[in-house]
């Protein structure tokens, strides 16, 4: 059955071509008229194209494929317009005037031809651009990893290298915004790879305006699309921020760039106590009591901040360049534990797991801590540790039977205090304020006469409580205000003025 609209449907599209219209008239004919009867008979109708099945009238479509592939044939060579056509893809050229097309027009075959001719136009006829010699502000949207302090979303990217540009946009950041800038990577010279983790890459920096050493932990942003990862990064900068001491690694600020968040840590110089200890192959008791010291001193303060570090070992002390400081890193194993909280995760380094949490009844409060600064203090003071195994298997069996060999050039004050520490029953460990106190510390070791201390700078003085006046006066000089500082300071904030302010600071007490 012929359609009512074959004739509208045919008249625009078949009408170039001589031969077409012949067709078109010899197939109009054959359509039935007010005078004719309503139905002619299959025999009475005409046939136009060949077609499979003699009984059926070919269909519009059909047709057209057919007079197509005819043209096809016939004019193979004569230009792209007819070499680009196909049965099921017609060209999105358009036709010359006069001439219409094949199939009705649409907007998206002209779109790959326009946006390309259009670009050839611009790079020929436009302006070559050149760089602006003036700071261009644009905003960057909010993240919540980055939400510590309720950053503004305004962000600039000066030129690498020049101090005096980057004071002078902090300063007229302040006159606009009445706040400071967020941080980019232009604020800091970033330098080597000093170390590798499961989700960044740790590189040595500097401050630019404070001319200081920083470590900057790189996280790719696709590497916390994970939920869990996202937590456990966010987890432990929340842990950093809330552990803040002269024994722990601060941390001085969060940034973020478009595909990549930025950790700034303080820059320890002096490598981690592992290369130490292999360097000594052992430490005397005389040095190991000075670093001794410091560690419980820095394990106390997390546990006074209900913090649980969970990974206490040789490579997670750190030691400045002077050797004055030891400091704790990595805190991605920690966790808070609250009073009554039992713990049944399994983490940690297998030589320094504590028999609990081989045995996976769960452990509260700082047990674990606890039996890893025994093995730690074992471990100076031997140059090996005091369980092993051919495998985990073995390894934990050695654990759990607490057997513990001590070699003769010990003293006896060491031997008591190690074993105290590493006691099986986690209530009968010694506390940290009374490992403090214990006689060890005050007696003359094996061997220890003419021995040089470890730290050349002596004991590491209490950090005052005060804000340091002539490190605010310094961080003035960047751009930042005072009164913006010190509130940022008793606010607990991380941004690139406080980072510049412990910078100083610590740069000072050290000098």
């Amino acid at each position: 059955m012929i359609g009512k609209n074959t004739k509208a449907i045919l008249t625009p599209i078949l009408v170039d071509d001589e031969k077409l219209r012949k067709l078109q008239k010899e197939f109009l004919r054959g359509r039935k008229s007010k005078n004719e009867p309503t139905r002619r008979s299959s025999s009475e109708r005409p046939t136009l194209l060949t077609s499979k099945s003699t009984n059926q009238f070919p269909k519009p479509r059909e047709i057209l494929k057919d007079y197509i592939k005819k043209r096809l044939e016939e004019n193979k060579d004569c230009n792209a317009y007819n070499t680009a056509v196909t049965l099921k893809h017609w060209p999105p050229l358009t036709p010359t005037a006069g001439q219409f097309p094949i199939h009705r027009r649409v907007f998206s075959d002209q779109i790959q031809t326009i946006f390309r001719d259009s670009l050839k136009k611009d790079d020929e006829t436009s302006p070559k651009i050149t760089p602006d010699s003036t700071p261009k502000t644009f905003y960057l949207e909010k993240d919540p990893f980055l939400d510590l302090n309720s950053a503004p979303r305004k962000r600039f990217k000066p030129q690498p290298g020049e101090n005096a540009l980057l004071i002078q946009h902090i300063s007229n950041y302040f006159k606009t915004y009445l706040d400071g800038p967020p941080t980019t990577t232009d604020f800091y010279s970033i330098g080597e790879t000093i170390g590798k983790g499961p989700f960044g890459i740790v590189f040595i920096g500097k401050h630019k305006l404070a001319g200081i050493n920083v470590a900057i932990k790189s996280i790719a942003k696709v590497a916390l699309e994970n939920e869990d990862a996202r937590k456990k990064v966010l987890h432990e900068v929340l842990i950093l921020k809330k552990t803040r001491h002269e024994r722990i690694n601060r941390i001085l600020e969060v940034f973020a760039s478009e595909h990549h968040y930025f950790i700034v840590m303080e820059y320890a110089g002096g490598g981690d106590l592992l290369q130490f200890v292999k360097k000594k192959k052992k430490i005397v008791e005389k040095e190991a009591k000075d670093i001794f010291r410091q560690i419980l001193e820095g394990a106390q303060l997390m546990h006074s901040n209900r913090v649980l570090h969970r990974d206490i070992k040789l490579e997670n002390i750190l030691l400045d360049s002077s050797y004055s400081s030891i400091k704790f890193c990595d805190f991605s194993s920690s966790r808070v534990m609250r009073r009554g909280d039992v713990a049944t995760e399994k983490c940690g380094t297998p030589a320094y797991l504590a028999p609990e949490m081989i045995a996976g009844k769960g452990y509260e409060e700082f047990s674990v801590d606890i039996w890893c600064l025994g093995i730690l203090l074992y471990t100076m003071l031997c140059g090996t540790v005091p369980f092993k195994g051919k495998n985990i298997k073995e390894l934990q069996i050695a654990i759990l039977k607490g057997t513990i060999d001590y070699p003769d050039f010990l003293s006896e004050e060491a031997k008591d205090l190690i074993s105290q520490f590493l006691d099986l029953i986690p209530q009968n460990r010694i506390s940290i304020w009374k490992a403090l106190e214990h006689p060890w510390f005050s007696s003359e070791g094996k061997d220890e006469n003419n021995i040089a201390p470890f730290f050349v700078g002596g004991p590491l003085e209490r950090r005052p409580r005060a804000f340091d006046d002539a490190a605010i006066s310094e961080v003035s000089k960047f751009g930042y205000p005072k009164s913006y500082l010190i509130n940022s300071l008793r606010n607990g904030d991380l941004n690139h003025a406080t980072a510049s302010y412990y910078l100083l600071r610590e740069n000072m007490l050290v000098n």
